[in-house]
């Protein structure tokens, strides 16, 4: 059987989710820059006046890497808008030109909407610190046309050039329906028991000869007359469980794919939004830290989609630092999904994949020096924000974090009353009350702080800048019976802490195993 062999470096950029500052015209504004408030930006799990400051210096540092090849894993735009789509496409032209790079993208559920009537408000500041909306809703008193999300049909045009239409270079390029690649060709059922098609934007591309990179649009939307969205319901909160129930057939072409790959001794390397494996490994089962549901892919699921061969994948859409693998088994080949940090949230990164024969080495590159992050910074403190002073890029995100874990996630997600709990708390206490055996240094670690780190390490895990003492500790907890929400707290703690490898490692893409390197 042929071997892949192509050896090479890619990058994998996730979620850029580009507000592009400088747009306040096409909303009918005439000043710059076009500024997020911060009461949106303090309860928005990223921030925005920050992405395109951040994307450019992913890039950047993707230039000085000697990356030329591109995979951006959804959620490119703010809220698909067309001045963030002409921003962000403009970006993405420049470096191309410039470093001689290319970008292949894949469909996030914030790039898109089915229809052409995705009303959308958002909440801006101006000079003078005063909040104000713009919306393209009809019944806002100046509607904004702009602000809608737009549909598959009109991102076309301007993301067809990166991957989702062929390049005359390109050696081969297809979809699941064929190799036309116009937009009313690539139209799939969403449901078998409902008469409905929509868009598409799935391709296999060989941009140089032995690799083939494989997108996978899991973007599953189903109509429902009683959504409040134009009669649509979007998946994205259900990610690849969406895609195995309604877009099934795309397995059937994921496993074609594979299988050519492995006949012609290609270099398949696949990527989604969504991850295809658990990226929290199991922690609160399919509950997140703090008790909102989310859905990653069941044991039956990921052996459905490990069957088909794909073997190494890359997600975005919960903007994590995690690794996960499905070793091979006899029966089941291999199956590893890397989940790629954003660029506007903690912990802010991208990672560079180097391919060795059977290998694949991965370093994350987080971003720290971010020339012009501090854009908005003077009037968020005109806003009332306790900014720390003089702060680098991951600084200020981890302050971001934090300001949603006090305000937002712990009154949210954990049960009435269990701040105050933990407030006048230590591990110590919570190890003892749940029947465990704490160890000395428990008694200066506080409730609250243990909760903050829950967060970080859900989000950054090895990346997560928490003293080795405190890893240590959540890594040893044994709580035989955890009850309640501290229960809940103590065990997810040690779940998060004791994750695979996901800094710098190597990937046996044979057996799925995950070193540290």
């Amino acid at each position: 059987m042929p071997q892949a062999q192509w050896e090479g470096r890619i990058g994998i950029l996730a979620d850029p989710h580009l507000h592009a500052t400088g747009t306040a015209q096409a909303y009918g504004l005439g000043y710059t820059p076009l500024l997020r408030s911060l009461p949106e930006t303090l309860h928005s799990t990223r921030v925005f006046n920050e992405s395109e400051p951040a994307l450019r210096a992913a890039l950047n540092g993707m230039v000085a890497e000697g990356i030329k090849l591109v995979l951006i894993v959804g959620d490119l735009t703010d809220d698909g808008q067309e001045p963030n789509w002409q921003a962000a496409a403009e970006i993405l032209r420049d470096y191309e030109a410039q470093a001689g790079m290319r970008f292949f993208l894949t469909p996030g559920n914030h790039d898109q909407w089915v229809t052409e009537d995705f009303a959308q408000t958002k909440g801006f500041t101006a000079a003078d610190g005063t909040d104000f909306t713009i919306s393209s809703a009809q019944d806002h008193a100046s509607p904004s046309p702009a602000m809608q999300r737009l549909s598959y049909a009109q991102i076309y045009p301007i993301a067809a050039e990166f991957g989702y239409a062929p390049r005359p270079q390109d050696l081969l390029w297809e979809t699941p329906f064929g190799t036309d690649p116009a937009l009313a060709a690539r139209v799939g059922t969403i449901d078998a028991t409902l008469p409905v098609r929509t868009p598409d934007l799935s391709y296999l591309v060989e941009p140089e000869e032995g690799l083939w990179i494989l997108s996978i649009d899991a973007s599953v939307y189903w109509p429902d007359p009683a959504s409040s969205k134009g009669g649509w319901v979007d998946g994205s909160s259900e990610g690849w469980a969406a895609v195995l129930q309604r877009k099934a057939w795309l397995l059937d072409w994921i496993a074609d794919v594979s299988a050519r790959a492995t006949a012609q001794g290609k270099r398949l390397v696949t990527f989604s939004h969504y991850p295809v494996l658990d990226a929290l490994n199991g922690a609160s089962g399919q509950m997140d830290a703090g008790g909102t549901r989310r859905r990653m892919p069941d044991a039956a699921q990921a052996r459905a989609i490990a069957e088909t061969g794909m073997g190494l994948h890359f997600s975005g859409h919960w903007h994590l630092n995690r690794s996960t693998c499905r070793l091979a088994t006899p029966h089941t080949p291999a199956l590893i999904n890397i989940a790629t940090p954003s660029t506007v949230a903690y912990p802010a990164g991208w990672k560079a994949v180097q391919f060795h024969g059977d290998t694949a080495d991965v370093t994350t590159h987080l971003l720290r020096d971010v020339a012009g992050h501090d854009l908005a910074h003077a009037a968020y403190r005109m806003a009332g924000a306790d900014l720390p002073e003089a702060s680098d890029y991951q600084s200020f995100l981890r302050w971001h974090l934090t300001q949603l874990i006090k305000e937002r996630y712990l009154p949210r997600d954990w049960e009435a009353g269990f701040g105050d709990t933990l407030r006048s708390a230590t591990i110590h206490t919570l190890i003892e009350a749940q029947g465990g055996t704490p160890c000395a240094h428990a008694r200066d670690i506080s409730g609250v702080t243990a909760m903050i780190d829950l967060y970080l390490l859900e989000r950054a895990g090895s990346l997560a800048d928490i003293p080795q003492e405190r890893l240590d500790l959540y890594r040893d907890l044994k709580i035989p019976d955890a009850e309640g929400a501290a229960g809940r707290l103590l065990t997810t703690l040690q779940s998060h802490a004791s994750g695979k490898p996901d800094s710098h490692f190597r990937i046996d893409l044979t057996t799925g195993t995950l070193t540290a390197l």
